[in-house]
């Protein structure tokens, strides 16, 4: 999609803003931004996923409704409306660093060695930088948007030219081979600063490439962490031993201010845009916000339990922050009314950056995407019921109509497919055996949920009634009544992490069959463990006996199916396949996380479910007849 179509469409948007069709160019906007990678690579599905994972009540979805596929019986539940979230932008991997540009007009994102440079309004790539370092994790804009700073792990800033992709020349310290940890241009752009993991700061001249001079804290270098201003500035050292945090004015060299934490304290913080504050993020208390001017504690936020190691970001205005706190959102706390006004779902979060005017929030993920808010928008959307961590596993019954699901904090879930409603939730607490699990399966009668952890232990579920039933050790390291079956054996469990991979399934309403793989991929590394469930025991409470114990080849061999439906067939898990051929394009937000892309997804028969990053479950079931047949 062109950029000047776009344009095209907010330019309507704002005439006609009183007019009849003002709705209607919104909400086809919305629609081509959620859906713009797919417009351009794979126009057909347009009429297919596009549609499929609209809004229900988008005025783009509702006009062409007759276009949807009738080949989905069963289709995705979405929300009524569009949410804040304008767009997914696709990436190669993690996303290790994300800047605006000063205009707002861009994006830059990294991943180990590559970096994307985006439109703002269009979401389109306009540049792609191949890079030969280890590891890219920092870069900034020129205040004029023509050139960028990377920083790497080598100890060298490398700077590009925006326009033509092209590298104009590197600045590195022949001296040190610490890496870079921040990078900012000084307003003129004449000069340009870094911070690195030895502890100094380094001003270099931007056209010569000459290093100007360096700040360097006394303390010892190995434990200094260093914020920079936006506009360089301003630097700002901490030491672990040493509970202070210096601020430095980095163009002279001069101290201007000592702020004095806790002793033994680690603390993440960051300088404010214009130098003039700091924010602190203790890894055991309060967020706090300091004057620099001052050194005095302005702000403490007692509401706010920030997550170790995750600094949190100013807007560009300063008057907003973001944190990083452990119940895995983000929340976004706002000066002027002394409160958080918004929370997101973290989603394996790893970079965030404002845009200069603090409308557009970027959100790095961990699975490969850059999502880009709307922090003004104030839509009221139902809140879908879904799970508050990643979904590691699902299962579908026999007869279709149940599925169950678990997530990564130990959450399971009873679902109705056809309707998506969920009809019971109970956790794993650590008396239940504990970890999370990383497989669920349900007996051909719904009456039983089994859940398997990483430790080998086996825990039984009442799914009607959310009650625990019982569980099995069946590791070596635990002992159980082998009066059950007297000819119970253990499972061998890796000494370190447990197994990496299971599959539990019901061979009867009585046994269950679970496959652990200690090492994907190896040889001898997958044991098979037969288990019979014994129902005489006390009233609501069973008893289990391992009978049999294999060790089987990697990977399980699986029927194929007579649909011919599949799912994370790539390892981008993108499509929904039939007998090898791509028939519905699934939207990174709906994807699995990248830690349980083995267990998160059932195929069985014209169904497929699949257990999201974001802690929702999509259960879609196809007619009989299935998707026409792709032309020769």
């Amino acid at each position: 999609m062109r950029r000047s179509r776009i344009a095209f469409l907010i330019e309507l948007q704002r005439h006609s803003r009183d007019g009849p069709f003002a709705l209607l160019f919104q909400d086809a906007r919305r629609f081509i931004l959620a859906h713009n990678w797919l417009i351009q690579h794979a126009p057909l599905q347009t009429y297919a996923s596009a549609l499929l994972f609209s809004p229900t009540r988008s005025l783009i979805r509702l006009l062409f409704e007759a276009e949807e596929p009738d080949w989905v019986v069963t289709k995705p539940v979405m929300s009524s409306h569009w949410d804040a979230c304008l767009q997914v932008l696709p990436h190669d991997g993690r996303i290790t660093a994300i800047s605006f540009s000063s205009d707002g007009t861009k994006l830059a994102s990294a991943s180990a060695t590559t970096m994307y440079l985006w439109d703002v309004m269009s979401g389109q790539c306009e540049q792609q930088f191949g890079y030969d370092s280890h590891f890219l994790d920092v870069f900034a804009f020129s205040h004029d948007v023509t050139q960028m700073a990377v920083g790497s792990d080598t100890g060298r800033v490398q700077l590009w030219d925006v326009k033509s992709g092209r590298r104009d020349h590197c600045l590195h310290d022949v001296k040190s081979t610490a890496g870079i940890t921040s990078v900012a241009f000084s307003l003129n752009g004449k000069s340009l600063v870094s911070a690195a993991s030895d502890g100094i700061v380094r001003v270099w001249e931007t056209k010569s490439g000459k290093l100007s001079h360096a700040l360097e804290e006394e303390a010892t270098r190995e434990q200094v962490t260093i914020s920079l201003s936006p506009d360089g500035s301003r630097a700002s050292f901490a030491t672990f031993e040493d509970p202070l945090v210096r601020v430095w004015d980095s163009s002279s060299g001069r101290c201007v201010q000592t702020l004095c934490f806790e002793r033994n304290q680690y603390v993440d913080f960051v300088l404010s845009p214009d130098g003039a504050q700091l924010a602190s993020a203790p890894h055991s208390g309060y967020p706090k916000l300091w004057d620099i001017e001052t050194g005095r504690c302005t702000k403490e936020l007692p509401n706010i339990a920030s997550l170790p190691f995750y600094p949190p970001v100013f807007s560009s205005t300063g008057k907003q922050l973001i944190f990083a706190t452990k119940d895995r959102t983000l929340q976004l706390w706002d000066s002027t009314v002394d409160e958080v006004i918004r929370g997101f779902r973290r989603d394996g979060w790893g970079r965030t950056a404002f845009s200069p005017d603090d409308t557009l929030l970027a959100l790095g993920s961990t699975d490969g995407t850059v999502r880009l808010w709307d922090v003004k928008m104030n839509l009221t959307t139902e809140d879908l019921e879904s799970h508050s961590d990643y979904v590691s596993s699902v299962a579908v019954s026999l007869d279709g109509k149940t599925l169950v699901s678990a997530d990564d904090g130990g959450t399971l879930r009873i679902w109705e497919t056809d309707s998506g409603c969920c009809i019971q939730r109970f956790k794993c607490e650590r008396c239940h055996g504990g970890l999370r699990p990383i497989s669920v399966a349900i007996s051909p009668d719904n009456s039983t949920v089994a859940s398997v952890t990483p430790d080998g232990i086996i825990v039984l579920w009442d799914p009607e009634h959310g009650r625990w039933l019982g569980a099995i050790h069946t590791a070596n390291k635990y002992d159980w009544d082998t009066s059950v079956l007297p000819g119970s054996i253990r499972l061998e469990v890796p000494e370190f992490g447990g197994f990496e991979e299971a599959l539990a399934t019901f061979d009867s309403a009585n046994d269950l069959t679970c496959t652990f793989v200690s090492r994907p991929g190896k040889e001898d590394s997958t044991q098979e463990v037969k288990i019979r469930i014994v129902r005489d025991a006390a009233p609501g409470r069973v008893k289990m006996g391992v009978t049999t114990i294999r060790e089987i080849s990697f990977p399980p061999i699986q029927p194929e199916d007579g649909d011919g439906y599949g799912y994370g067939e790539f390892s981008s898990h993108s499509w929904i396949t039939r007998h090898g051929h791509n028939v519905l394009w699934i939207p990174p937000e709906f994807r699995p996380s990248v830690a349980s892309h083995s267990s998160a997804s059932s195929v069985q028969g014209r169904r497929v479910t699949i257990g999201c990053a974001s802690g929702r479950v999509v259960h879609i079931r196809f007619s009989a007849d299935g998707p026409p047949a792709p032309r020769a």
